[in-house]
């Protein structure tokens, strides 16, 4: 199908990743947003423990919500999602997140690196 042409889903048939996806706020929330609705299948990882431990809180939404958020007003088509939690200062969590996703999805195609660790150092200025 061209490109102009309505329904076009250039990412179909495409697995990503979106690690750091823990707020419906954040950035990558908006980034497996735009790869769902380009038709790809994502994989959205998070760490809601450490969330749970920053000022900012934890955004509650539990994952059925959150998964319905993001594909909330995407076209026919749009991808299919999953969710993992996983912390990636153990050494094994990223070979993990993406045995994951290439089990659920099939191999990934795309990584979107999204993910930090904020600390109380990181807020003094």
């Amino acid at each position: 199908m061209p490109a102009e042409s309505p329904g076009y889903l250039p990412l179909a048939g495409r697995v990503a990743v979106v690690t750091g996806v823990s707020r419906r706020i954040g950035i990558g929330f908006a980034i497996a947003r735009r790869l769902l609705g380009e038709g790809a299948d994502v994989l959205i990882q998070g760490w809601p423990q450490h969330d749970r431990e920053q000022p900012w809180g934890l955004d509650e939404a539990d994952w059925a919500r959150l998964a319905a958020e993001l594909r909330e007003g995407l076209p026919a088509g749009a991808g299919r999602i999953e969710w993992l939690a996983a912390d990636f200062a153990e050494a094994t969590a990223a070979a993990a997140v993406i045995q994951a996703a290439a089990e659920r999805l099939g191999r990934p195609d795309i990584l979107i690196a999204n993910h930090a660790r904020s600390s109380a150092q990181d807020l003094v200025h």
